[in-house]
């Protein structure tokens, strides 16, 4: 097969399974390397749970976006801050004490930039 530009290839579209290869350039602003990995696998590391501390908590776009986040049930008052929004990032919540801090009296504190809810 002659070299083609990514690009240039045919795509798959509807037609992709879980079991069909992705190319990936590991650590590209460091030592770049040269992977695959199985759309299944990309699409479960991505849609992974993230289990989050009953403590203060910064949520990142690389870690926390687009993944169900998992809350605590909360032993004081904790303020989880909100990155910097992109267009399509997004955040998922349960947990006890997500919707309701009348239970046992603490709050979480949601802040966004200027913006503070107190749930």
């Amino acid at each position: 097969m002659a070299d083609k530009k990514i690009t240039a290839l045919t795509s798959l579209g509807t037609a992709t399974a879980r079991e069909d290869l992705v190319h990936v350039v590991d650590d590209p602003s460091g030592t770049p390397i040269n992977k695959k990995v199985t759309i299944g696998e990309m699409n479960n590391a991505l849609m992974a749970p993230v289990s989050l501390a009953d403590s203060a908590v910064t949520l990142t776009e690389a870690t926390h976006a687009g993944r169900l986040l998992i809350g605590n049930d909360l032993t004081a008052d904790r303020i989880m801050t909100l990155p910097t929004p992109i267009a399509g990032m997004h955040f998922r919540f349960v947990g006890p004490n997500i919707a309701s801090a009348a239970e046992d009296g603490h709050d979480l504190i949601i802040a966004a930039g200027s913006i503070t809810v107190t749930a």
